[in-house]
């Protein structure tokens, strides 16, 4: 949960994100879009997408030196072009398992 009446953390360094961010509009459509209802519909893509998100919600935990964090500091941090990832939520719900 985020703490009242504190700003979120800016957007992640350019240099923290995968090269993709930035040159690959197709790719970060497909990331950006929520997660399928079930992981069954399709587990590939439903698995990729969840190791992008993991891995870069766990390395901005490493870099902050902190893991507490929330959806909306998240959203904030991973914004692009405008756009919030719309799975993040899929994968806070998947890292508290």
């Amino acid at each position: 949960m985020c703490s009242p009446g504190r700003a979120p953390p800016g957007p992640a360094p350019a240099g923290d994100l995968p090269p993709e961010w930035e040159t690959d509009d197709e790719r970060m459509a497909f990331l950006f879009s929520a997660f399928k209802q079930s992981r069954e519909v399709n587990s590939t893509e439903w698995d990729s997408k969840m190791a992008f998100w993991v891995g870069l919600v766990l390395a901005r935990g490493r870099r902050r030196g902190a893991v507490r964090t929330c959806l909306r500091e998240l959203q904030n941090g991973f914004e692009r072009r405008g756009s919030v990832p719309l799975g993040l939520g899929t994968v806070l719900r998947e890292l508290l398992r």
